[in-house]
């Protein structure tokens, strides 16, 4: 307000403000002023103390300290516009963070950090954590290659001790990380970083088919006609139209699905042996020809942007739909070379051939084992060893094609994408979208044929 006055004392020919007000030879503009005023202070004492005690007492936030968005001031915008009227003043004021916060809620949310905070339901998480972390190590861990790894371990760590003690030497573990820890935890940090990917480009065509579908099904574009009435839009469409749109999307969909469950054809066995080779040409065929149908269903969608243009929609338009449908087929190439190529061969080869190779070169370590303590202690240790060498192994195997779930453990897919969920949730909102946009339909036709009974 002071600011106002300040300004609205000085007139254009410099006399006072009533003058410049009443005189109408000399037209005043308008004046916008955008005031910053601080209406709470928040104060920081030296002392942690005395701040909780202010911001308790201001009942301004949240109790635990740390959401507890303090602000040093509130911001208001004041807009002062001056005509010969006067002086109108607007206020518009940003609510506080605490304000934004109080609007984000959650009961279901509230109610487990209530009951988390018992004692026993922490007790019960801990034994059910555990419990549940055993049954997903031996889940990864027993499967018939860990019998063979594990069983060669210990054979080759009972020949050592009885039939080659005089090799006993006293080795360092070191050889043992560099040669099978490390290429293991590189191919489990690779498989996890493809699934991260694969979640995003997922993501991305789940976005970019639900937005061109939402474009095409409830975009309108009236027209004026001759008499003053709106004509054409969405009205001129073939009525089938929004169902052929939906059709098609949902094709789409059930494609992709199609494509990226294919078995995977990757592994080193469908490479090498013959019989394996005829498997691998199969599934790239039917792959193939998901890829031709897809296609085709692109093409259609471009289809029906053209019946959109010559219903009047605008050419500006059409080229945005166009390009979503080409960000479609992106998307779509993107999840394909995903499902296509997958970590180095190679690497999953040496890991697995060390596996077998190396209780042999670590022979010699065992049997001085055994002569310092005992035969059991060395057979345990050999087999405890490549056990959990072989555990890390099949947890980067799980994980291969995260499209694809692993039943060769006991906790199929629990790691890999949910497909058939994430493609689900796509149909169920192209359907939705559907609905919303025949109801619309409904609606203006019915709008459109009342106003031409009551011109008539």
């Amino acid at each position: 307000a002071e600011i106002g006055k300040s300004e609205g004392t000085q007139s254009p020919g410099g006399e006072g403000d009533d003058k410049g007000l009443n005189d109408e030879k000399v037209p005043r503009p308008k004046e916008k002023v955008l005031e910053r005023r601080n209406t709470q202070k928040y104060l920081y004492p030296p002392t942690r103390r005395s701040f909780r005690q202010q911001m308790v007492s201001m009942n301004s936030g949240p109790s635990d300290m740390f959401h507890d968005f303090a602000e040093k001031d509130q911001i208001i915008l004041k807009l002062s516009s001056k005509n010969k009227l006067g002086v109108s003043d607007d206020e518009f004021k940003v609510p506080s963070l605490h304000e934004c916060q109080a609007l984000l809620t959650n009961d279901e949310f509230d109610a487990y950090t209530k009951k988390s905070k018992e004692a026993r339901h922490q007790l019960g998480n801990v034994f059910f954590n555990t419990a549940a972390s055993f049954v997903i190590y031996f889940a990864h861990t027993v499967s018939i290659d860990t019998f063979l790894i594990v069983g060669n371990a210990v054979a080759v760590c009972y020949f050592f001790c009885h039939f080659a003690e005089y090799t006993a030497v006293e080795l360092d573990f070191s050889f043992l990380a560099f040669s099978v820890i490390f290429p293991l935890t590189f191919l489990i940090s690779t498989t996890f970083s493809r699934r991260d990917s694969a979640l995003v480009r997922l993501a991305d065509f789940k976005s970019n088919i639900l937005s061109t579908v939402l474009t095409t099904l409830t975009v309108e574009w009236p027209l004026s006609g001759a008499n003053g009435s709106i004509t054409g839009g969405r009205m001129d469409l073939p009525e089938d139209f929004n169902l052929n749109v939906v059709n098609d999307a949902v094709e789409l969909v059930a494609l992709v699905y199609k494509y990226l469950s294919m078995p995977s054809v990757s592994n080193a066995r469908h490479l090498i042996f013959s019989r394996k080779k005829l498997n691998t040409k199969r599934v790239r065929a039917l792959q193939n020809d998901i890829v031709k149908k897809v296609n085709d269903v692109i093409v259609d969608f471009f289809h029906h942007s053209e019946v959109m243009r010559k219903a009047g929609f605008p050419s500006g338009e059409i080229s945005r739909l166009n390009q979503f449908h080409q960000y479609l087929q992106q998307r779509f190439e993107q999840l394909r070379v995903l499902k296509y190529y997958h970590t180095p061969q190679a690497a999953r080869s040496f890991g697995r051939v060390y596996l077998l190779i190396l209780p042999w070169l670590s022979g010699p370590y065992y049997a001085w084992v055994y002569q310092e303590s005992h035969l059991s202690i060395a057979l345990v240790l050999a087999a405890f060893t490549y056990l959990i060498l072989m555990g890390l192994l099949n947890a980067q195997q799980g994980l291969e094609d995260p499209f694809v779930a692993d039943y060769t453990n006991w906790t199929p897919g629990i790691d890999t994408v949910k497909l058939d969920y994430e493609l689900a949730t796509i149909i169920q909102a192209i359907n939705q979208y559907y609905a919303q946009a025949e109801i619309t339909r409904q609606w203006e036709k019915n709008n459109r044929k009342d106003c031409g009974e009551t011109e008539k």
